[in-house]
């Protein structure tokens, strides 16, 4: 009778937490953002939706560069901060790091819309005006997209986990998904769903940030003196930020190759199974957001106990949500994809083989946050560095002959290798097997 109603007890507590209305939060926004992609491609077809995909990847890999290796970094520094008392050091990252990155952010657009301007000249001659157009629109929303993550991974620095995931992951993406209901029968263009991107982005950085400003931790210490540590800050970002930026491009430069060598078509269809392989993976981003602030507290603490503790909680967590969807897409994936129609085709056994490389890294989920959480940000960069090179080497050579196929095996291979050598790095150097079982 007494385990009933104890875990009644911790069941109804639960629900009464942060992390409980934190997790929400992040499902509904990763759900949103599928869901996007889903209306979008069946919205589109398969050759606009490949212009659209090429656009948010432009967006994404900018966003990622632009932050310096502070999206992860500020979350880190925060939650030292905060466990330590230094407002002063915690003041200054607040707003020194957020202005470095508006300032850095603006010259990479700026010099990003030189190069579309100067190459259209050059490339499009007027026989592809609509990729011109979502370059554009894209390149000016990078800085835009990095502010927004960097304010949202601050909120998340002082563990304000459901407001920290609304913005980027569910506003943004509700917004379009109104707007594709809505204009869906008068016809949509990619370029047109990226300009709403924009400018709800926009928006929301001006809110998320002022929010920061406004929290009952920032809120008193206002009077407090900023101090700024710039050269320790970029001693322990850069690591990140060479992660980041190579992370991305082990990610993305899929899109970005496939778009040198097959039709927009293809691309847009190996998009879609990418985006549809990767609902599997909510659960990965979700646990490693929530609970990478309580890995660094840990260390810092030196409390190994309850590192370990968090470390297999996330790895079991997210390995068994992620073999559930992952068998439910296998079992019902071929009828829903045919779904968004016959310009889709071939889109299931491109799903199947992303989702062993996913699978393989959901086991070993925690290991590249708890290195870059635990100050082994350069190993983690290392790794990536190496096995991210030899990925995209691999496209630039495979895709050419095999297309998308080649794409998705070289994308999962390098998925499953990552998981596996960080699993081992963070056994090695933190005395940590980030295994689910």
């Amino acid at each position: 009778m007494l385990a009933p109603a104890h875990m009644f007890q911790r069941l109804w507590a639960l629900t009464h937490s942060r992390v409980w209305w934190g997790l929400i939060t992040i499902y509904s926004g990763v759900l949103a953002q599928y869901l996007l992609h889903f209306l979008t491609a069946a919205a589109l077809g398969a050759e606009m939706y490949g212009f659209f995909t090429l656009g948010l990847t432009i967006i994404t890999v900018g966003a990622a560069v632009c932050q310096m290796g502070f999206n992860r970094g500020v979350i880190k520094l925060i939650g030292v901060y905060n466990a330590t008392k230094q407002n002063e050091l915690l003041m200054g990252a607040v707003r020194g790091i957020f202005l470095t990155v508006a300032i850095f952010s603006i010259l990479v657009a700026c010099v990003g819309f030189l190069i579309v301007d100067i190459s259209a000249e050059y490339t499009f001659q007027g026989r592809h005006e609509q990729l011109l157009n979502v370059l554009s629109i894209s390149v000016v929303t990078i800085p835009l997209a990095a502010l927004l993550l960097l304010s949202q991974n601050m909120a998340r620095g002082f563990e304000r986990i459901a407001l920290a995931n609304l913005p980027y992951n569910t506003l943004i993406p509700s917004i379009l998904i109104l707007y594709i209901l809505v204009v869906g029968g008068a016809g949509i263009h990619a370029r047109q769903l990226l300009t709403i991107y924009a400018a709800s982005a926009l928006i929301l950085v001006v809110v998320v940030y002022t929010y920061v400003n406004t929290l009952p931790e920032t809120r008193r210490l206002r009077g407090v003196q900023k101090r700024f540590a710039f050269k320790k800050w970029f001693e322990m970002a850069l690591p990140m930020w060479a992660f980041t930026t190579l992370n991305q491009l082990l990610q993305r430069s899929d899109i970005l190759i496939l778009a040198l060598f097959v039709p927009l078509r293809d691309l847009g269809v190996y998009a879609l199974s990418s985006r549809i392989s990767q609902t599997a993976t909510i659960a990965n981003r979700a646990f490693n957001r929530y609970w990478a602030p309580a890995m660094a507290k840990h260390h810092v603490l030196n409390e190994d106990g309850s590192l370990h503790q968090v470390v297999t909680q996330t790895a079991r967590h997210t390995f068994i949500f992620t073999l559930f969807v992952a068998i439910i897409l296998v079992l019902i994936g071929k009828p829903a994809i045919a779904l968004f129609g016959e310009s889709y085709n071939g889109v299931y056994m491109l799903m199947i083989v992303l989702l062993v490389g996913r699978l393989v890294h959901a086991f070993f989920a925690p290991s590249i946050m708890l290195l870059q959480m635990t100050g082994r940000e350069r190993h983690a960069t290392k790794l990536l560095l190496i096995i991210g090179s030899l990925a995209i080497i691999a496209r630039f050579l495979i895709i050419p002959k095999f297309g998308v196929m080649g794409a998705a095996i070289i994308t999962s291979g390098a998925i499953l290798t990552l998981a596996i050598a960080s699993a081992g790095a963070s056994k090695r150097l933190a005395n940590c097997y980030t295994g689910a079982f």
